[in-house]
């Protein structure tokens, strides 16, 4: 936000240019504001100058004195002109920090956001000039920034610990000063911002409203509802849930184990149905050879994923613990149900290993006849092990000879020999 230039200053130079986060959806609503801020500015340029300074920003900037609700947001929506600096500042900024605030807050809260950040940055800065900078009192503020500033209070929050790309220096590089480009945690670059602006903000009171033409209380006044909104809105856990997260995973991939394993409990401890977090704890224990810890971390993920309906990622976690381990923690049902699943899939192996698991882990219940009779079946016509499944078969008559499966049994056990399956019988 801006008022007409009282004066000239120089000093600390910091401009944020870049992110280093993804966007994960389209920002509608930021291309929406930055689109129509620009065709705004240009029907104020193609006005004329002299019209634009005498009667649109005197009539719809907000001016402290004769407050009107109406240029109090309209007055968001104007920039200095003909000169492009100014809109394209803000637009810039809108862009940077703005896609990121809409993906975390979807489209219809960013508005709120945006908008309610504009009045409450206008509410100090009236406040500000009518209290301490009387001779603010006639001029027209206008300028998004205020409005942007809450954004930006916002994305400090949400995105803390991410590092933002931006040029720090002195004077007016590379002219008339030094800078360099730094990469900070956002929290501290957009700090830094705030603290220059607060900075700024003192002066011009010490000065009467001598420091410029930049409405500074505006910008702490949106920055400070966008922090407070955003604390509000739970977004400070949601960023630490995200990056614990993050951090697990880069243990993960720099082979510490253990210190991976802490980290991800920690995000389970949060977020105790991330079925992610479980795998990814399981394999952690695994390569720990911590067995125990391996499987209900595998089984729990499991759990999780099928509970969602997503069945891929239930079955792969089942999977991955059944080739390490020949776990007995589950109900005969469950076992079944998995092994038919798999089948479906057709992934036979591993259909075959949960038969085989149930009749190990449950030998005296009914579903384990069953476990047998089928899991011969893969192994003879899916599988192509006749002799495995013979010996499923011949130790299946000798345990169970009165099953109600005996007769699907012995045609299984018939179909095995012809098969050229031979070997002894072993208890199943």
């Amino acid at each position: 936000m801006t008022r007409p230039r009282l004066g000239n200053r120089r000093g600390l130079i910091f401009l944020p240019y870049g992110t280093q986060r993804p966007i994960e959806r389209f920002p509608y609503a930021t291309y929406s504001l930055i689109g129509l801020n620009l065709l705004i500015w240009v029907g104020c340029v193609l006005s004329g100058a002299r019209y634009y300074q005498e009667v649109v920003v005197p009539r719809w900037g907000l001016v402290p004195a004769t407050f009107r609700w109406d240029a109090f947001f309209v007055s968001l929506f104007l920039h200095d002109a003909p000169l492009p600096f100014h809109v394209g500042l803000n637009m810039f900024f809108l862009w940077l920090f703005g896609r990121h605030v809409e993906d975390a807050l979807g489209p219809v809260l960013f508005l709120v956001a945006y908008f309610v950040g504009g009045a409450a940055a206008h509410t100090l800065n009236v406040f500000m000039a009518t209290q301490f900078v009387p001779r603010a009192l006639g001029i027209p503020t206008i300028g998004a920034s205020g409005a942007i500033a809450g954004i930006m209070g916002i994305y400090a929050v949400r995105f803390y610990q991410t590092k933002t790309v931006a040029l720090l220096g002195v004077g007016l590089p590379p002219v008339l000063g030094f800078a360099r480009q730094v990469r900070l945690p956002s929290i501290a670059a957009v700090g830094i911002w705030v603290g220059w602006e607060l900075l700024q903000g003192v002066l011009a009171i010490g000065t009467g409203g001598e420091g410029g033409g930049v409405a500074y209380w505006a910008h702490i006044g949106g920055a400070a509802f966008g922090a407070l909104a955003a604390l509000g809105l739970g977004l400070r856990g949601e960023a630490q849930d995200v990056y614990s997260l993050d951090n697990a995973y880069d243990l993960f991939r720099q082979g510490e184990w253990l210190r991976a394993a802490t980290c991800f409990q920690g995000v389970i401890q949060d977020q105790p149905r991330n079925a992610d977090a479980h795998v990814k704890l399981a394999v952690c224990w695994d390569l720990l050879n911590r067995g125990p810890q391996a499987q209900r971390a595998y089984l729990r993920a499991m759990e999780l994923y099928l509970a969602s309906g997503e069945m891929d990622m239930g079955l792969d976690a089942f999977s991955r613990l059944a080739r390490r381990y020949r776990t007995k923690h589950l109900p005969p049902a469950e076992y079944l149900r998995l092994a038919g699943l798999f089948a479906e899939r057709g992934e036979h192996e591993d259909a075959a290993r949960c038969y085989e698991m149930l009749a190990d882990a449950h030998p005296r219940a009914l579903e384990a006849e069953r476990a047998v009779v089928e899991g011969s079946k893969l192994l003879l016509r899916n599988l192509g092990r006749p002799q495995q499944a013979l010996q499923w078969l011949q130790a299946f008559k000798q345990s169970r000879p009165s099953s109600a499966l005996m007769t699907e049994a012995d045609q299984l056990l018939a179909e095995a020999q012809a098969r050229g399956g031979a070997g002894t019988a072993e208890p199943v």
